[in-house]
């Protein structure tokens, strides 16, 4: 295709070059339509699995948002949990979301519960785990913040903040405390909050909604 390609008349033999929203792209002096990039933030309800396609699983997050074009979640979020997903067509916002290197905050809200009178030590055991990490499958995570407060009898709630998401991270921690997780909420992605969207709904945003990405 070198030589073939011309970006706002100028003819492309480097086929890594950028092409940027607005540019004229012609390919053999045919006009070519860009691919519309597009990008949701879902509420995901219980129940859903934060994939494309899976012949296994009952309930997709990609069928709480429309079809066309195809989209695909970023990140995980595993079935049981809730909360703030994005989805989109943009593999290199999805990169830069995900990819360790660039430290993204996600923040998540966590009901665990406990026998009355383990629940504040198991607690504190799990503050602790959080900022030192644990090993998932070889790797030992990041340090992570993590506060809580009795709410009730045998009841407190966690808020957490992952610059990471290994599979199942925070259930595992909070397991490994000796606690049970009731409920696993995500309510932020960098600025980007989950606010008052309703479960299983979803709305349009912008890239620069969710973090100072460099486009």
């Amino acid at each position: 295709m070198a030589g073939l390609v011309r970006v706002n008349g100028k003819k492309i033999v480097d086929l890594s070059t950028r092409i940027n929203p607005g540019d004229e792209v012609l390919l053999k002096d045919k006009q070519v339509e860009p691919r519309k990039l597009v990008y949701y933030v879902l509420n995901k309800p219980k129940g859903y699995t934060c994939t494309r396609e899976d012949r296994f699983a009952k309930k997709l997050v990609t069928e709480l948002v429309p079809k066309d074009p195809p989209v695909f979640p970023v990140g995980r979020l595993d079935r049981e949990s809730e909360g703030l997903i994005i989805l989109t067509n943009d593999g290199e916002l999805a990169e830069q979301l995900t990819h360790p290197k660039f430290d993204h905050e996600k923040e998540y809200e966590i009901t665990v519960g406990a026998k009355k009178d383990q629940l504040l030590a198991r607690a504190k055991k799990a503050v602790n785990l959080f900022a030192d990490g644990i090993v998932i499958d070889g790797y030992r995570t990041k340090k992570a913040k993590a506060e809580f407060n009795v709410i009730e009898d045998g009841r407190a709630k966690f808020k957490v903040i992952l610059k990471e998401g290994r599979k199942r991270q925070i259930r595992n921690t909070l397991n490994q405390a000796g606690l049970e997780v009731f409920e696993l909420k995500r309510v932020r992605i960098g600025r980007l909050t989950l606010g008052d969207l309703e479960e299983g709904k979803y709305k349009n945003i912008a890239p620069s909604q969710i973090l100072d990405l460099p486009r």
